[in-house]
């Protein structure tokens, strides 16, 4: 018998939640990055625990936060101290101020695309000239274009498992990347929040798998939030591994107003950590089950939808150009339907002809989507 029950339906209409504000109450949305799935109980206890305590000052971070990312990354063989962390309220608030401090108006990044639609607008607010480095067939890395690429910016920034396609980067892949930032001098942001979502006999790797002394100049972005749907209570970690970059960016991080812990940031991160090996074992077994239920579904109904399994992350990544429709014109149909899809060019200029939906809920849920597709593909002779 299994512990958790991800086919529980989890109503978050009317609740200020992003992925479903405006939303009308019979749709079904498959667009923003959380899940629909109930929190486990053990961290909900966490947060009733520290409700209890009738007072909400301001909090620190003691060592036991980090000492529950330490034994987390120990289980992967990656080992750490404390002083290799710092706390922020985010990934992206930790990319906005690394990128306060690192780059200044007109500096030149670069990034794998289609890549995590946040990345586009964060450089955009930096006045940072962002490259688009497209991945060839199969999602295989062009590191010619890349190495092109190194020779003119300041940073890199890497979506690693990548949102939205869920490609896991191996350690060749890695060590590539990381001997040209060292070549050139590129710092190298690393986000690994999608890390821990990977199908059965899946694994991903992270930067700090590689030998340390190459990675002077990274930064990896971390949190449980994705996982275990903690996004709302603002609680991630820097992570590096030379203590004077380190201590910088924690200044950033204060200087940013990232950098201090809301009161209910600490204890449900430390209850996620101390639950997580049945957890991920189930949960990773049952988004892959629906990703393949979903693949499945939509190439009965038309061969013109083209897909794959993803190795990581609970997106799904589809080409919809045989279709012979825009985004636009695909999107805005869906929406006919009451049918809410992320359109490919939010993750720039080589996701068109692409959309990526969601998985994250429970089937009865994904069999719907498979039904509206098919009525949409009747309907109008697509």
């Amino acid at each position: 018998m299994k512990k958790y029950n991800f086919d529980e339906i989890n109503d978050r209409h009317h609740v200020n939640s992003l992925k479903y504000d405006g939303v009308p109450d019979d749709a079904l949305s498959f667009t923003i990055a959380d899940m629909d799935f109930k929190c486990i109980k053990e961290i909900k206890d966490a947060i009733n625990h520290a409700s209890s305590l009738d007072s909400f000052g301001y909090r620190y971070v003691d060592d036991n936060y980090f000492l529950s990312y330490i034994r987390h990354f120990e289980k992967k063989n990656i080992h750490l101290s404390v002083s290799n962390f710092a706390f922020s309220c985010g990934v992206i608030a930790s990319l906005d101020s690394l990128l306060n401090l690192l780059t200044n108006k007109g500096d030149k990044i670069a990034l794998f695309s289609p890549a995590y639609n946040c990345f586009f607008s964060v450089a955009k607010n930096h006045s940072l000239e962002l490259i688009e480095i497209p991945f060839l067939d199969n999602f295989d890395i062009d590191f010619c274009a890349l190495e092109e690429a190194f020779k003119n910016i300041k940073i890199f920034i890497l979506c690693n498992p990548n949102n939205p396609n869920g490609k896991i980067f191996s350690l060749f892949e890695l060590d590539k990347i990381i001997d040209l930032t060292n070549k050139y001098k590129v710092t190298i942001i690393s986000d690994e929040i999608h890390s821990d979502i990977v199908s059965p006999n899946k694994r991903s790797h992270s930067l700090l798998e590689l030998d340390k002394d190459k990675l002077d100049n990274c930064y990896i972005l971390y949190s449980p939030s994705k996982a275990f749907n903690l996004a709302g209570l603002h609680s991630s970690v820097v992570i590096s591994l030379n203590k004077e970059r380190l201590a910088s960016i924690q200044a950033q991080l204060y200087k940013d107003n990232v950098g201090e812990p809301s009161y209910f940031a600490i204890e449900p991160v430390i209850a996620a950590f101390n639950n997580e090996d049945i957890y991920f074992e189930e949960l990773n077994q049952y988004i892959y089950e629906n990703k393949v239920l979903l693949k499945e579904g939509l190439e009965k109904i038309s061969d013109k939808f083209k897909t794959y399994i993803s190795d990581a992350t609970y997106l799904m990544w589809i080409n919809i150009k045989q279709f012979n429709l825009s985004n636009d014109e695909f999107v805005s149909l869906c929406k006919k339907y009451k049918l809410y899809i992320s359109d490919g060019r939010n993750y720039g200029k080589y996701g068109d002809g692409f959309i990526r939906i969601n998985v994250a809920t429970n089937k009865d849920t994904i069999k719907k989507l498979i039904s509206i597709f098919n009525q949409i593909i009747k309907e109008n002779d697509l």
